[in-house]
C-alpha cells in the first residue's frame, strides 16, 4: 500500500494535511494476483493537532474520513537505531486486544512533502483522550485513582506477558488513560523496543541499551548478571512497574530522574547500586508491591503480574485471558514456588501471596547477610587504627616532646572519625548493624581525641601556673563511658525499628 500526502483543495479553509492512498487494480486476465484499488484519507493538521513527541516520533490526532472516527497517527522520526522499524513494531503487536493496550490498526509508508520528511513510516493506532500517566500523577490523584490505574497497567501488563512479549519501555509517558465519564482505564502504548521472547537480538534493537534510563531494570544494562537465569524475562517488566508505583506516591523517582538534572550516568550507578531507598513514603498494599518489583536479580524479583495483583487484593485471572498459562508466583531465588494452571490461573488467596510475600523477604534478607561486604569494615577499623596509635605512641613517635605525643594522636583520630563521617555518605549499607558500628566507632575515637586535647590543657596548665591535673579524675572521664555506652545502645534500638520498618 502506497500512500502519498496531499493539500486540500483551495475551497477548504482549514490548513491541514491530507493522507490518501491508491492503489493500481490489476486486470482479472493478468497472470499477477489481482490488486484491489484502496483510497483512505485522514486528515490532520500538524501544527494544532500535535499531541505528542519524543525521541523516536510524533503523535497527531487525525480524522478518518472514511469511518467518521478520530484516530492517532504516529510518525517515526528516523532516530532509532536502523534495525528498528514501525512496521517491525506494529507486525508485533496488531493481533493483540486487551483494553489496557492501545490498539494499532494499519501502517503505510508516506512519500516526504513539506510536512514530513523523505519516505516516513506513520501507524494507525487508537486514540486515547486522557492524556498521559506523568500528567495524571501531577494532578495529586487520589489513592483510590492510583489503584484502578494501576489495576489496569497489571492486567494490560499480563495480557502482554502471557502472549511472550516483553515492553522493555514502561514508563508514566507511555502509559495513557482513557476517560469516560469518572471511570479511567490505563492503557499501555509505544511498543517500539519491545521483545518477543525467544526472538534474536535482531527484532526491536534488543541487543542495545536503549529507553528511559529512569525506570530500566539491571538486566537492561547487564543480563548476565542480573537476568533471569542469564535471560531477558517478563519480570523485567515488572521493575519499571515498581519504579512508577514509587514515584507516584513519594513525588520523586527512586533512582533520580534526568529531566531534573541527574546525569544519566548517575542514575544507572543508582539502578546498580543503590540500597537506601525509603518505602515508607509509599503506602500498603503498594509499598509491598514495589518491594517486590525492585529487586537487582530478577530471579529474585516478582515473577508474574498475578503475584501483585494477589498483593492488591485483586483476583488476577482476567490479566491474561488466555487458557492453559502457566505461571510462577512469589518466588525469590526459586526457593518458593506457587503454580496455577488453566482456568485457575491466579486463583490463589491474597494472604497466601501475602505469606509468601513475607517468607520470601526473609529468604532475600538472610541472603545479603551471607554476603560479604568489605565496606562494612570501615568503622572497625578505624578504631582499632585509633586505638593502637593512642597507645603506641611512644613507640610510634619515639622520644617526641610531651605535647608531640598528644597532639599527633589527637590529629590521628580526628582523621579516622572523618574517614567514617565520609564511609556514611558515600557507601550503600547492606547490614542492619552497621549504624550501630559506626557510631561504636565515632564514640571510641571521640573519646581518645578528648583526652589527647585535654593532656594538652593540662601540660599548658603545669608549665604556666603548676597546677597538675590527670585525666582521669576529669568529669569527662568519670562521665562519658555512660554518655557513650547510651549513645551505643541508642544507636542499636534505633536500628532494629528501622529494621523492621523497612521489613
Amino acid at each position: 500500500m502506497t500512500y502519498s500526502p496531499q493539500r486540500p483543495s483551495k475551497e477548504n479553509k482549514v490548513s491541514s494535511t491530507v493522507l490518501t492512498s491508491v492503489h493500481a487494480l490489476t486486470p482479472p486476465t493478468s497472470s499477477k494476483p489481482s490488486m484491489l484499488k484502496v483510497e483512505k484519507t485522514y486528515r490532520f493538521d500538524p501544527h494544532t493537532d500535535l499531541i505528542g513527541q519524543g525521541g523516536f516520533g510524533s503523535v497527531y490526532k487525525a480524522y478518518d474520513e472514511n469511518l467518521g472516527i478520530h484516530v492517532a497517527l504516529k510518525k517515526y522520526s528516523g532516530n532509532m537505531p536502523n534495525k528498528y522499524s514501525l512496521f517491525e513494531e506494529i507486525k508485533r503487536v496488531i493481533q493483540l486486544n486487551h483494553t489496557n493496550l492501545v490498539r494499532y490498526y494499519d501502517a503505510f509508508e508516506i512519500k516526504g512533502d513539506a510536512t514530513f520528511a523523505d519516505k516516513i513510516q506513520v501507524g494507525v493506532m487508537e486514540l486515547v483522550n486522557g492524556g498521559d500517566l506523568l500528567a495524571f500523577l501531577k494532578s495529586r490523584p487520589s489513592t483510590e485513582q492510583i489503584r484502578e490505574v494501576l489495576v489496569g497497567i497489571l492486567h494490560g501488563l499480563g495480557y502482554l506477558h502471557a502472549k511472550g512479549i516483553i515492553h522493555r519501555d514502561l514508563k508514566p509517558e507511555n502509559i495513557l488513560l482513557q476517560k469516560d465519564g469518572s471511570k479511567l482505564t490505563a492503557k499501555i502504548a509505544d511498543f517500539g523496543i519491545s521483545k518477543v521472547i525467544g526472538q534474536g537480538s535482531g527484532t526491536g534493537a534488543s541487543s542495545l541499551v536503549i529507553g528511559s534510563v529512569e525506570y530500566m531494570a539491571p538486566e537492561q544494562f547487564n543480563q548476565q548478571r542480573y537476568g533471569r537465569n542469564g535471560t531477558l524475562s517478563t519480570n523485567l517488566d515488572l521493575w519499571s512497574l515498581g519504579a512508577i508505583i514509587y514515584e507516584a506516591f513519594s513525588g520523586s523517582a527512586p533512582f533520580g530522574k534526568t529531566t531534573e538534572g541527574v546525569p544519566r550516568d548517575e542514575v544507572m550507578r543508582n539502578i546498580l547500586d543503590k540500597d537506601d531507598i525509603d518505602f515508607t513514603k509509599v503506602p500498603e498494599p503498594f509499598r509491598s508491591i514495589v518491594k517486590r518489583c525492585l529487586v537487582r536479580d530478577a530471579n529474585q524479583r516478582a515473577r508474574s503480574v498475578d503475584e501483585l495483583l494477589g498483593l492488591l487484593g485483586q483476583n488476577a485471572g482476567n490479566a491474561t485471558e488466555v487458557q492453559n498459562f502457566r505461571v510462577s508466583t512469589g518466588a525469590i531465588g526459586g526457593t518458593t514456588v506457587m503454580r496455577n494452571g488453566g482456568s485457575n490461573l491466579g486463583a490463589t488467596p491474597a494472604n497466601a501471596n501475602k505469606e509468601e510475600f513475607i517468607r520470601g523477604l526473609h529468604e532475600q534478607r538472610e541472603l545479603q547477610e551471607k554476603r560479604f561486604y568489605p565496606g562494612a569494615l570501615i568503622p572497625i577499623l578505624t578504631a582499632i587504627a585509633g586505638i593502637a596509635f593512642f597507645f603506641s605512641k611512644v613507640t610510634i613517635l619515639g622520644n617526641a616532646a610531651q605535647t608531640t605525643l598528644w597532639t599527633i594522636p589527637s590529629i590521628f583520630c580526628a582523621a579516622m572519625a572523618l574517614i567514617n563521617l565520609i564511609s556514611l555518605f558515600i557507601r550503600r549499607f547492606k547490614y542492619k548493624f552497621e549504624y550501630v558500628t559506626y557510631m561504636a566507632s565515632f564514640v571510641v575515637l571521640f573519646y581518645f581525641l578528648v583526652q589527647g586535647m585535654m593532656n594538652l590543657h593540662y601540660l599548658k596548665l603545669k608549665a604556666e601556673h603548676g597546677i597538675t591535673m590527670q585525666f582521669a579524675t576529669s568529669d569527662f572521664a568519670q562521665l562519658y563511658p555512660y554518655v557513650g555506652g547510651g549513645l551505643i545502645v541508642f544507636s542499636i534500638v534505633a536500628a532494629l525499628i528501622s529494621w523492621r520498618r523497612q521489613g
